[in-house]
């Protein structure tokens, strides 16, 4: 029991001093932040601030650390299908959508102008490295299905990462007017069928890229 106190003290202060971080942030943009307003906001002196953290910065990394090391523990291991139907979304769509809905404020922040480019930069990644193994997968076990290439893999992939963040950016900053389950498939079928196709929009391919 003894020990136990001071971890729950400990993930108490860290807590609080996270929620005062991004409350600032919301208020007055990540810059112009200091741990004094930090330290006041959350009611905990500077000393025990210094006992955590170094300085804003650490705060705001580690705290990222720990979301985005959440997002990693849900998205599935190495995918063995790569199917995706325009009807249902992949589970990893619908994972990182639940994810960015539990932290919506956070997302809000710093993902807005007052935020941090950083965390746009690793959720790219991370969204990144997901499509990539999908592409890997398909040209692997169903390589009959590949096609005239149109455009480089390495834009494809950053085309449909920066849609997904896009999209998480507009579903937040709208308050989440949809469910997780709903802005997954839309943000699906955007991909797999297009802006056009995706709103009723028919084109008719030129013969030589039809597979």
């Amino acid at each position: 029991m003894e020990k136990k106190q001071p971890e729950l003290r400990v993930r108490r202060t860290r807590k609080l001093l996270w929620k005062a971080l991004i409350e600032l942030t919301t208020e007055k943009g990540y810059d112009s932040v200091t741990v004094k307003d930090i330290t006041e906001r959350a009611m905990i002196n500077r000393v025990t601030f210094y006992r955590h953290y170094e300085d804003k910065n650490d705060l705001l990394m580690r705290g990222m650390d720990e979301i985005m090391d959440d997002l990693n523990e849900r998205s599935e291991p190495p995918l063995t299908n790569w199917r995706v139907s325009v009807d249902q979304p992949p589970s990893n769509a619908l994972v990182f959508f639940e994810h960015v809905q539990e932290y919506a404020q956070f997302y809000r922040v710093m993902l807005g102008k007052r935020g941090v480019p950083e965390l746009g930069e690793r959720m790219q990644r991370h969204i990144d490295t997901l499509f990539q193994e999908r592409i890997e997968l398909v040209r692997h076990t169903e390589s009959s299905r590949i096609g005239k290439t149109l455009v480089p893999t390495d834009l494809a992939v950053y085309s449909i990462s920066t849609t997904v963040m896009s999209i998480a950016k507009w579903w937040v900053d709208n308050d989440l007017p949809c469910t997780a389950q709903e802005i997954a498939l839309y943000t699906t079928r955007l991909i797999v069928l297009g802006a056009y196709r995706s709103i009723g929009v028919e084109f008719e391919l030129p013969e030589e890229l039809r597979v």
